[in-house]
């Protein structure tokens, strides 16, 4: 009798730690996507306040976005150019989901000037699609930053940038400036292989979620192969005095 009950009991307590360890698996996945649309609306929140900054120095400069970082392949703007009069914290360069954060909570980003495109690509350029990011990154390789700053950013409405179609007013809204980095490997991305892609902020103002595309479907851009190989394949070169 003894033996009938303590042997009940041991399938009973068997039984509850399957079902635990069954609720475990199941609730983790939950507790990590939960997670990463956090990070991702967090992440989100700080576009929007570098699309206001933005939007400031556009106001005070002929509907002008401010220029490209003088530092060859840093897609950041020109931080003497918004800090601090438009944007108050630096840090905003940085989504909480990337690995970057880390660099600034630990003060690597004291000085704006060595705030990278680690987290965040900005392309102050009318760029719609796969084949004119080629041109303009073609351009960009032969001209460099500078040159480039002095006869192609976007003003309001937008200019065409040069050998691309020419571009209506009411297509604004889905140019994008500003967006997350992506990189050829889905799991380098800030959001993670569990849901590639990034948010994107546009030229209106409005901030989308654009999923990762691997075969360079143009309507996805930036989130696609050629924009991962062109943006976020080549780190920046940062002055000696950056971390």
């Amino acid at each position: 009798m003894t033996q009938d009950v303590n042997r009940r009991w041991i399938i009973e307590y068997l039984a509850g730690l399957s079902l635990a360890a069954v609720a475990v698996l199941v609730l983790i996945p939950a507790v990590d996507a939960a997670r990463d649309m956090r990070a991702q609306s967090v992440c989100a929140q700080q576009m929007r306040r570098i699309a206001l900054a933005l939007a400031m120095y556009a106001n005070e400069n002929d509907g002008q976005l401010p220029p490209l970082n003088p530092h060859p392949f840093n897609w950041t703007p020109d931080m003497d150019t918004i800090y601090p009069k438009y944007l108050a914290d630096p840090t905003d360069f940085a989504c909480p989901a990337h690995p970057s954060r880390r660099a600034v909570e630990a003060g690597a980003w004291d000085n704006p000037a060595c705030v990278t495109s680690a987290a965040y690509i900005y392309v102050p350029f009318t760029l719609f699609s796969d084949e004119q990011a080629v041109a303009f990154m073609r351009d960009y390789l032969e001209r460099g930053p500078a040159a480039m700053n002095e006869d192609g950013r976007v003003h309001s409405p937008a200019p065409v940038f040069e050998g691309s179609a020419r571009v209506q007013s009411t297509a604004r809204s889905a140019m994008p400036v500003l967006w997350d980095r992506v990189t050829p490997d889905p799991a380098d991305m800030a959001h993670g292989a569990r849901r590639p892609g990034g948010n994107v902020l546009h030229r209106d103002g409005h901030v989308a979620f654009v999923p990762y595309r691997p075969d360079n479907n143009s309507n996805f851009f930036p989130m696609t192969l050629i924009s991962a190989e062109l943006f976020g394949s080549v780190g920046p070169r940062m002055p000696g005095y950056c971390p």
